[in-house]
């Protein structure tokens, strides 16, 4: 039987021949004319085994000078159902030149080439979720490139193997259409890495011990850089930038172990005057105070985050740095006592029930008279609107 080694090598093999796809995979009916391939043992050599239906192996042997039967010849191995399984060749009882097996609905699923025993030159096989692969060995040994495919042909991976373990340059192709290229040693991805897509550079950056670690970078899908940073033990770690489409920032802070974390700046558009949020993340998430700025620097909105949504006092102003509305917030919603500034100069002054005007609500002169009442019920209006003045 030749050895299955189809899952030794360092990780599950997902590939489709290339170098032998033209017969790997092929039936049993289409590579042999019946379910038994025709047998004749070499001239001083005697036939051993049965053929179906009495036995499922049969093979050549000769004595050797002490006399010890060895095998010689071809062989060949059945499945329980007549099929056959396994064809090869030996040569003073060591394997030799092209062996074959076929699973049970007669595809190929494997070959090896043999040199006294040792495997020597191409080599393809098939995993049991159809996923192939090919190569060469060399004196027993993966030696150069090696590809691998899925259950549907697609290009999986290429690259260089030493022994069990890839070893230099390789290629990987990920899922949505992305490729990504770079080194292994010994059998680690080491150094730079880059990630395209249809040509079009995606991320890059450094891998220590088969993970990012180092600097990296992302781009979209025109190649423009849309963030950049620090990995650690693939992870964001550290200083990192975020970029709108036209290259002006879109944030910047410190991640720690892949959340933000720490004070961040946030530029609610692109462009180079726009305004901008400043604040803290915990662990990924708004806390503290966080302050929302003018594009000339004037303050429209301070106060309290919690879980990223406000909490706790606020305060608005408008773009002149004026005064429009003052309150508290519980995890978003406005309530209790608010303070909102009307369109004449004006103010009011009343309560917020789960986030509606409700009961009595004054309205305020621009020097502070009193200017009359307003009645609210969860949002609803109850009396004509005062306006003050």
């Amino acid at each position: 039987m030749v050895e299955d080694t189809r899952h030794s090598w360092g990780w599950a093999p997902t590939c489709a021949v290339v170098l032998l796809c033209g017969v790997l995979g092929a039936t049993s009916a289409d590579v042999f004319a019946s379910r038994q391939a025709p047998f004749v043992c070499p001239a001083s050599a005697t036939l051993v085994g049965d053929a179906p239906p009495i036995g499922f192996r049969q093979w050549c042997v000769v004595r050797d000078a002490a006399g010890k039967l060895i095998a010689d010849g071809p062989m060949q191995e059945w499945h329980a159902d007549g099929w056959l399984k396994l064809t090869g060749r030996f040569e003073r009882g060591m394997r030799e030149g092209l062996w074959v097996e076929l699973d049970a609905r007669g595809a190929r699923i494997l070959e090896a080439t043999y040199r006294a025993d040792v495997r020597e030159g191409p080599y393809a096989g098939q995993a049991e979720d159809g996923s192939r692969y090919e190569g060469r060995f060399k004196q027993g040994q993966r030696d150069g490139l090696w590809r691998t495919f899925d259950a549907e042909g697609k290009k999986v991976s290429e690259g260089t193997m030493k022994g069990k373990v890839r070893e230099g340059p390789w290629k990987v192709w990920l899922e949505d259409g992305l490729v990504a290229d770079g080194n292994y040693k010994a059998d680690q991805r080491e150094g730079r890495w880059t990630i395209s897509s249809a040509g079009v550079k995606r991320g890059e950056g450094m891998y220590t011990g088969n993970v990012r670690h180092g600097a990296w970078t992302d781009f979209d899908e025109r190649g423009q850089v849309s963030a950049k940073g620090l990995f650690k033990d693939d992870q964001r770690h550290g200083r990192w930038t975020l970029y709108f489409a036209d290259g002006s920032k879109q944030a910047e802070g410190a991640y720690e172990t892949h959340a933000k974390d720490g004070p961040w700046v946030e530029w609610t558009s692109p462009g180079k005057e726009r305004r901008r949020w400043e604040g803290a993340y915990q662990h990924g998430a708004k806390g503290g105070v966080w302050t929302h700025f003018h594009e000339d620097g004037k303050v429209l909105a301070t106060g309290l985050l919690e879980a990223s949504r406000m909490h706790g006092a606020w305060v608005h102003n408008d773009e002149t740095g004026k005064l429009v509305a003052r309150g508290d917030y519980e995890l978003g919603v406005r309530v209790g006592r608010w303070m909102e500034s009307g369109t004449s100069g004006g103010y009011f002054e009343g309560d917020y029930q789960r986030g509606e005007r409700h009961g009595l609500w004054v309205a305020f002169s621009s020097n502070g008279e009193r200017q009359g009442e307003l009645r609210y019920a969860n949002g609803t209006r109850l009396d004509p609107e005062v306006a003050p003045r």
